[in-house]
Formats: structure tokens, C-alpha cells, sequence
């Protein structure tokens, strides 16, 4: 246990990983230290123009991913500009330092670093950001990047060598790595249950191919194009996980129930049973998913159908080096890789071997770097 202090989360709801991301630091600070924390989604409450940028990253994302590149550039250079160009003003967020008197400011967005740090340094606050990225370069936003922070977390070695790359010479403060980024509730269950009671309390075959079908918390997915292939191969079973689209959901019961040994699920707590049972899990590159996965050791199976958003290839960058994933173009070439599999168990078990060590535990992060 550390002394009582007062911790201010700095989120946005583009996607559902930044928010998972603040929510999990609550929890494990709640369970580790009597530390008050408030999360607040900064950009969304701050300004209309803000607001309009978040629910059309989201749209873009569940509806038209081929669109975010131009999207991408568009809110970075503004962003950089609007920082470098102009003096930084957010009514609310002095607010919440004035009134809430956080002693340390945790930013887990890229969005908000720059312009709310050096105002939070002002009023002798500490800032920390923790960046979800897997590794640098293109689709790596210099929006994580402040220089005024007083740590920066990232979520590999990789990720943190590119920061270091970025802010270049003079940087005063920490550089450190943290994977394991997940609920307490992960670490239970990771090492008191095993495969077989999990299957058999979801109710699923013990001895079938398990494979999970992955959505963003706002129900970005290409389900339905999936499970019209994967129904015409025989020995699988598939837990298909919506989230919150609930079209889909219903499609998806209606459509495929008797079809398809089938799993479904809506918004779900139960991911990290999922990963433990299954064999792999077909998603876009979301950084949380991905993260779960190499975490269970389930090998990930990205489908960029629509295109690839660049905020992506960070992701599938790092899985292609570890070969912890596969990247697919079209649902033929999904169909052949599971053929692979089942005809060929070796080839799966070595392609999913690979395990990401090193960095910091969260209980460490939580305890040393967010006093």
C-alpha cells in the first residue's frame, strides 16, 4: 500500500481500448492503494468539434475502415498544429485540476498528452501517459509524444525504443514497458482454471477446434461474411462476441443457430475465458484484443477486408516480427489457413508458440510509477 493520493484519468472513447485501458488502472489502484481516482472522457465533455471528431473516428471504424487514412492525417496534423500554432485552452480541464487537485494526471489517449501536460506541470502536478501502442512508425501518433511528461509507459520495448527515438535528446523523465496491462481478475484467471472446466462451463465440446470471432466494443466486425465460409468446415466451433451492435447480434441468431456449432455473445466480461479456450481469435487489429490474446496464447488472425486504418500497423507489425498473428486479405484466404490447421495441428502449435516476456507487471506499474 502507498500513501493516499488523487489520480486523474485522461480518455477518449474512440474505440473501447482507451477506456479498458483507464478502467483497469482503477481497478488494480482501488485493489493496491487508497489512492481516489477520476476517469474522464476529456475530449468528448470539452467541446462539440471535439465530440463530432470521436463519433466519426467510431462510425468510420465500424462502417468504412478504408476511410480513416485520410482521416488519420487530417486530426494529426490538426492536432499538431493547433498545439504548435496556438496557446492550448480547455475550461474543463483546468476545472478538474482546480477542483479535483489530482497529484498525478495518467493520460491513456494520444489526444491527450500534449497541451493538458505543460498546464498540469504548472499547477505542480505529475503526468504520466501509458501508450497502448504495440511498436513505432507510420500509424504511431506523435500525439503520445510530450516532453513535459514526467514517465511515459509504453506497452513494449518497442513501442517505448520509438518514443525515445521521437523525443530525442534532453528527455528528463522515466521510459518504461508494461504488457500486461489486463483486470486482476485475468491473473485469477490464468492460473486457478484450467481449459477443460472452462469449456465445460460455457457449455462447449472439449474436443473441437475453437475459434473466436473478436469485436470492438462499439461492434466493428465482419462477422456474418466469416460464418457463410467457416459453416462449410467441418470440426469447428465458434464463439462469435458482438459487442455492443446488436443488429448483428440478432442477425447473427437467427441466421446461424443450427447451422453452426455456435457461441454467441453480445458486450462481454468473458474474453479472457474465451482466449483461454480457444484456438484463435479473428478480429481487426485492436490493440486491447491483440494484447489478450498474446497474453492466453492464442494466435490472432487479423482480416483487413475493408482495409487496413493506420493506427493498426502498429499492431500488426509487432505480431507479424513475433509470428504471434496472420494477416489476412479475404475470406478464401481465411478459409485456407484454418484448412492448414486442422489438417496439419504442428504447423498451428508452432506458428502460436511464441510468448511476450520482459517489462514491468502492472501491480509494479501501479505501485511505483502512479503514486
Amino acid at each position: 500500500m502507498f500513501t493516499r493520493g488523487r489520480l486523474l484519468i485522461l480518455t477518449s472513447s474512440t474505440g473501447g481500448g482507451h477506456d479498458t485501458r483507464a478502467r483497469t488502472f482503477q481497478k488494480w489502484l482501488t485493489l493496491k492503494s487508497k489512492t481516489s481516482v477520476l476517469i474522464d472522457s476529456i475530449l468528448e465533455k470539452s467541446s462539440g468539434m471535439y465530440n463530432l471528431g470521436v463519433q466519426t473516428y467510431n462510425i468510420i471504424q465500424k462502417k468504412a475502415p478504408f476511410m480513416h487514412k485520410a482521416y488519420w492525417w487530417v486530426v494529426e496534423l490538426f492536432l499538431l498544429l493547433e498545439h504548435y500554432l496556438f496557446s492550448f485552452k480547455n475550461r474543463r480541464f483546468e476545472g478538474l485540476i482546480d477542483k479535483f487537485r489530482p497529484s498525478t494526471v495518467l493520460s491513456v489517449h494520444d489526444c491527450t498528452n500534449r497541451g493538458f501536460f505543460e498546464y498540469a506541470i504548472n499547477k505542480k502536478v505529475k503526468c504520466v501517459t501509458y501508450c497502448g501502442e504495440f511498436s513505432g512508425n507510420y500509424g504511431f501518433s506523435r500525439l503520445w509524444v510530450s516532453s513535459r511528461a514526467t514517465n511515459i509507459i509504453g506497452r513494449t520495448l518497442e513501442c517505448i525504443n520509438y518514443v525515445r527515438v521521437v523525443l530525442g535528446r534532453g528527455f528528463s523523465g522515466r521510459l518504461k514497458h508494461c504488457f500486461n496491462v489486463f483486470p486482476p481478475t485475468y491473473f485469477y484467471f490464468k492460473y486457478r482454471l484450467n481449459r477443460y472446466f472452462i469449456l465445460k462451463l460455457l457449455g462447449l465440446h472439449v474436443g473441437k477446434f475453437t475459434i473466436l470471432l473478436g469485436s470492438g466494443a462499439v461492434g466493428s466486425n465482419l462477422h456474418k461474411k466469416v460464418l457463410d465460409y467457416l459453416k462449410k468446415i467441418k470440426g469447428l466451433q465458434v464463439i462469435v462476441v458482438c459487442g455492443r451492435n446488436k443488429n448483428t447480434y440478432n442477425h447473427i441468431r437467427n441466421t446461424y443457430s443450427g447451422k453452426l456449432d455456435l457461441h454467441l455473445d453480445g458486450f462481454s466480461k468473458k474474453i479472457p475465458l474465451y482466449l483461454k479456450v480457444s484456438h484463435l481469435v479473428i478480429t481487426r487489429s485492436g490493440s486491447n484484443l491483440s494484447a489478450e490474446a498474446v497474453y492466453w496464447k492464442c494466435l490472432v488472425l487479423v482480416f483487413n477486408f475493408n482495409g487496413i486504418m493506420p493506427q493498426e500497423r502498429p499492431t500488426l507489425n509487432y505480431l507479424s516480427s513475433y509470428s504471434l498473428g496472420v494477416t489476412v486479405s479475404c475470406v478464401k484466404s481465411t478459409v485456407n489457413l484454418l484448412g492448414l490447421f486442422l489438417n496439419y495441428p504442428k504447423y498451428y502449435f508452432k506458428l502460436s508458440g511464441s510468448v511476450v516476456t520482459g517489462g514491468l507487471t502492472i501491480k509494479d506499474l501501479v505501485i511505483k510509477h502512479l503514486k
